[in-house]
């Protein structure tokens, strides 16, 4: 059994090339970015789980919903929370609001968690 997972996380709004320079990410370079991922999977008949923030799900709805009608979908918490840094209660009001967004945005509560 081979298991393929993707961490769908918030795009930083910056990246290094190779010539180690600084060069700003476009939300279009991010949906390149994404569709070529997609591609890829395709091609290879991959079904990965993609955990996703919350965070993300709320800025990119449309992209989310078209993932989740392909792929499983699980919850990569709502701002990331690393759980050491936080209580509890904040910690799960954290994972509580991104399975909201998560459910609201592809109309299936996530059953599957990966601790940011």
């Amino acid at each position: 059994m081979h298991i393929f997972t993707v961490d769908f996380e918030s795009p930083s709004d910056y990246y290094t090339d190779k010539q180690g320079n600084r060069r700003e990410i476009s939300q279009e370079g991010f949906f390149r970015s994404c569709e070529k991922l997609f591609s890829l999977l395709e091609q290879h008949k991959v079904k990965p789980t993609f955990f996703i923030m919350g965070e993300v799900a709320d800025r990119y709805p449309d992209m989310i919903a078209e993932i989740a009608k392909k792929y499983d979908i699980g919850s990569h918490g709502y701002a990331h929370l690393n759980a050491d840094k936080f209580s509890l209660g904040e910690f799960e009001k954290d994972l509580q609001k991104s399975l909201d967004v998560l459910e609201k945005v592809t109309g299936k509560r996530p059953d599957k968690f990966r601790c940011p």
